[in-house]
């Protein structure tokens, strides 16, 4: 994807169908944690932008490191901040499952949706170095697809409310 925003899409729609099962925040963190790879490649100047992280295996490193954060910021939570704000939505640190569940889809679907559009992508390396998903569909589609993805969700969180208040 050229914007991690565009990734969004498809983790909120997994929010609104599973909203226990998923953490969307920590989706977010680990497709930005991946895309840091592609930042500091750019950075440096590197012809190969998405590298070790843009792999299957190697996103696995991120899934790690955002399940790691995540449940060390709901450590600090839970002993730290008032209860008052804890009971705001944005700050209940998420359950374990939620996390684990919401890092590994953010992990692995950054690696295929990104292997879609770029030529530079090993998604199955060290097994090979052949992308098998490029160009499966077109780059417009997979963007359109991506975008309908949160068109859905907003339609799917709007209903999940309007359900909520009539009862």
């Amino acid at each position: 994807m050229p914007f991690t925003p565009y990734h969004f899409g498809p983790g909120s729609l997994v929010k609104v169908i599973a909203p226990t099962w998923f953490c969307l925040r920590v989706f977010i963190l680990t497709q930005v944690l991946i895309d840091c790879e592609t930042a500091w490649n750019l950075i440096q100047g590197h012809d190969r932008l998405h590298t070790f992280l843009h792999s299957f295996v190697g996103s696995n490193v991120a899934i790690i490191l955002a399940i790691i954060l995540t449940r060390a910021y709901s450590r600090y939570a839970i002993n730290s901040l008032p209860k008052k704000i804890l009971g705001d939505r944005l700050f209940r640190p998420p359950a374990v499952r939620e996390t684990i569940v919401g890092a590994t889809i953010g992990g692995w679907s950054h690696v295929a949706l990104d292997a879609i559009m770029h030529s530079d992508m090993q998604p199955f390396w060290p097994l090979t170095e052949y992308n098998a998903y490029l160009r499966i569909i077109s780059v417009e589609s997979l963007h359109l697809l991506c975008l309908s993805a949160f068109g859905l969700a907003w339609l799917g969180w709007l209903g999940r409310r309007y359900l909520a208040a009539s009862r």
